[in-house]
């Protein structure tokens, strides 16, 4: 053979254990050299391939049906909502960093909405690397955080990728992003809604037909009166049901909740603020029940059980502000402020979340507002609005979700100059 006559004719040095040994190192070098060369250049090419449609599975993980379904609803969703998605596969990224190359592909295809906002994502998959990453326009920042896309990333679509599953992984990622917008949207609108409705504030009221009414002294006042109310359609006269019972407040009273504050001909100079130690006043939806055991029989609202972990955030810098979440189960845990719970004690046996502050969720505007068991009627709270155990009982008893139930809160003063227009209660 050639190469065995080769051998035998080369010097006694490239025949030695040191030129072996060298050769190999060469060799290793080499293939590395070649190995960076190979992969700048598959990434370059990747990065300068131009989009066809939204989804472009340049790694070919997708399967066909699925590749399908998601560039038709992503395609409906852009000319419907106004948030366009990209969705983005590659083997590697070669020598550059997942952050910058997906960043050159948002900003080389222009993913975003056409319109100002301009709203748009792009998320990027290196199958080869076990690496994503998602880009969004400084638009969306305000819908999505960089710790709720890691949270979500996390959940929804790493476990998909460990299984190799690409598809799942992404479609559920996809699905909690869409989600995510609707839910910005659908507060926009409300919000823009409630600002045409400012010579309509009977709007507050329009579809309930329960309302549990509670009126102070004055702004400072702690303790109080209730009363429920009902009527059997929309519009009808409001009607008392049973008598009125005792209440106590916040331990500095009440202040204006700035949900219904656009109402006002001037804003006013007390409004409700986080930690104020007052109880908000105006018009609030009373949305779901919860307590410290299992739902009793006789509460029709939806119910939440309080374990050990559940706390009511009252931290003004968590997206979880004035929300009841599990903390073993959230996947974003940001907040240093919270109540927990269960540890209250019976003051939380039985109780109902007062939507103030929710739709949307504004920071610092107060938070953790509930209905609930008092200490006794000279213990004020720190902002809710509590009663003897047996009152509750009679409000949960009664209140159903299908009836739109409301709680309107007022000193007796303002509600009185508020209760023609408003179209509240006659409260007696």
């Amino acid at each position: 053979m050639n190469g065995g006559r080769f051998l035998k004719k080369c010097p006694p040095f490239f025949n030695s254990p040191i030129f072996s040994q060298m050769r190999k190192i060469f060799s290793v070098i080499a293939f590395f050299l070649l190995s960076s060369v190979v992969a700048c250049g598959q990434a370059k090419n990747q990065a300068t391939l131009s989009p066809v449609g939204l989804v472009n599975d340049f790694a070919g993980v997708l399967p066909a049906r699925t590749k399908i379904e998601m560039e038709e609803t992503l395609r409906q969703f852009s000319r419907n909502e106004g948030l366009e998605i990209a969705v983005v596969t590659v083997k590697t990224t070669g020598n550059i960093s997942i952050f910058d190359y997906s960043l050159s592909l948002a900003n080389s295809w222009k993913v975003g909405s056409k319109t100002k906002p301009s709203y748009g994502m792009l998320l990027l998959a290196a199958v080869d690397d076990r690496r994503y990453h998602t880009q969004i326009t400084r638009d969306a920042e305000e819908i999505f955080s960089n710790e709720w896309l890691d949270a979500t990333q996390k959940q929804l679509l790493a476990p998909e990728f460990q299984k190799g599953d690409f598809g799942t992984g992404l479609s559920k990622t996809i699905d909690a992003y869409l989600k995510k917008f609707e839910d910005f949207r659908s507060a926009k609108k409300r919000e823009l809604d409630r600002k045409f409705q400012i010579f309509e504030p009977n709007q507050l009221l329009a579809q309930s037909l329960q309302a549990v009414v509670v009126q102070t002294k004055d702004w400072n006042s702690f303790q109080g009166t209730a009363r429920l109310f009902e009527r059997p359609a929309i519009g009808g006269g409001w009607t008392p049901k049973g008598e009125s019972f005792p209440v106590v407040v916040g331990k500095n009273g009440l202040a204006w909740s700035e949900d219904v504050v656009y109402l006002l001909e001037k804003k006013p100079p007390n409004v409700k603020r986080e930690g104020d130690g007052r109880a908000p006043a105006g018009v609030f939806d009373l949305t779901y029940a919860f307590g410290s055991g299992e739902r009793p029989a006789f509460v029709k609202l939806p119910f939440t059980r309080l374990e050990e972990s559940t706390e009511c955030v009252d931290d003004p810098n968590s997206s979880s502000y004035n929300r009841i979440v599990d903390r073993l189960k959230i996947g974003n845990f940001d907040w240093n402020s919270s109540e927990k719970m269960l540890a209250v004690g019976a003051q939380y046996d039985l109780g109902v979340f007062v939507a103030h502050n929710s739709d949307p969720v504004k920071t610092g505007n107060g938070s953790c507002i509930f209905l609930h068991i008092w200490k006794n009627e000279n213990s004020s709270t720190a902002g809710c609005t509590a009663m003897k155990r047996e009152n509750i009982e009679t409000i949960l008893g009664w209140l159903e979700k299908g009836k739109n139930p409301v709680l309107i809160q007022f000193p007796a003063p303002e509600y009185e100059k508020l209760r023609e227009s408003w179209e509240l209660p006659a409260f007696p």
